[in-house]
């Protein structure tokens, strides 16, 4: 929601409203809080996250997506914004879904850095169901007591197919080859 200064500036706010017991009978009290400093940190957030070459997801401890970067509309073909409130299984295969709770749980129990590359076959799952090979870098902080999961995806289909025409290439070959 959004309040007006005296001056007519509008700033972000964000109301709670809690019922009170009375003699009178019941009131209301409604507490309105200042969240422009929080909107222009989220904000400036979302830039470093949208200036990755890479698609970023950062998911909270019960698996539910926070914030994503442009990049994943790019990957994944969601918009960031359809994904926030889902959880992190909406971009897994259906094959791995029932599964991936407990790997994130026991990543989440001992959240070690774990960096791209990491001689892993994984899959991402597109907005229309199909599949592709991805590296993945987790990563993990914690902001007053809560813990978030960071997710940096790079989609490696080209990679991939490079990787197996060379052995193709190799395997044709007339002579012995031996690559160091």
């Amino acid at each position: 929601m959004y309040a007006e200064r005296n001056d007519g500036t509008v700033f972000p706010v964000e109301i709670s409203l809690s019922p009170v017991e009375t003699e009178q009978g019941l009131l209301i009290s409604c507490a309105v809080r200042n969240i422009e400093k929080r909107k222009k940190e989220q904000q400036r957030l979302q830039a470093i996250l949208d200036s990755t070459p890479d698609a970023m997801v950062i998911v909270d401890a019960s698996r539910q997506i926070v914030m994503a970067n442009q990049q994943v509309q790019h990957l994944f073909g969601y918009h960031p914004d359809e994904l926030v409130g889902a959880e992190i299984e909406i971009l897994v295969p259906e094959r791995y879904c029932a599964g991936h709770p407990s790997k994130f749980a026991a990543f989440a129990e001992n959240p070690e850095f774990r960096p791209m590359g990491t001689n892993l076959e994984l899959f991402g799952r597109r907005k229309d169901g199909s599949e592709f090979p991805v590296e993945i870098s987790l990563s993990s902080f914690t902001t007053d007591d809560e813990s978030f999961f960071i997710s940096t995806i790079r989609d490696i289909t080209a990679r991939k197919r490079s990787e197996k025409r060379f052995a193709a290439l190799l395997d044709s070959a007339p002579d012995a080859m031996v690559v160091v």
